[in-house]
């Protein structure tokens, strides 16, 4: 029986584009610490279930991971110096320019987004509609 888990890097990748092919820049020293307790977690549970634990070779061989739910990009801060959105989904310094989604999630949040992302939007939409926009 496989065992699955989700568990909240450092969440310190950054993703651009370099001559129009998208790039990750990511520093596993970060996430270790969280990414070997996950690996620690299933040999436990293959231990107690007496079956066998086997770390996917991307992990063991080359540290590298999967993100089920990437979010970000469109940061939520507050000031235009730490992110592009305010608590509001508001742009910084363009009225009435607003960002609802997944992308103005700053950090990972360690499991399925998608009702974060929901009570976001129904936020947002809930002040734009209050102030009258």
């Amino acid at each position: 029986m496989p065992w699955f888990a989700q568990a909240r890097d450092a969440a310190d990748g950054r993703l651009s584009l370099q001559d129009g092919k998208l790039a990750l820049e990511w520093d596993v020293a970060g996430s270790m610490p969280t990414m070997e307790a996950v690996v620690h977690m299933h040999q436990r549970l293959a231990r107690a279930t007496e079956g066998m634990a086997l770390t996917p070779l991307t992990w063991t061989i080359t540290h590298d991971l999967i993100t089920p739910h990437p979010l970000g990009g469109c940061n939520m801060g507050r000031t235009s110096a730490d992110g592009v959105v305010g608590h509001n989904g508001e742009v910084f310094g363009c009225r009435n320019l607003y960002v609802a989604d997944g992308s103005i999630v700053p950090k990972a949040i360690g499991l399925n987004p998608s009702r974060t992302i929901a009570a976001l939007a129904e936020r947002i939409a809930a002040g734009i509609v209050a102030d009258g926009r």
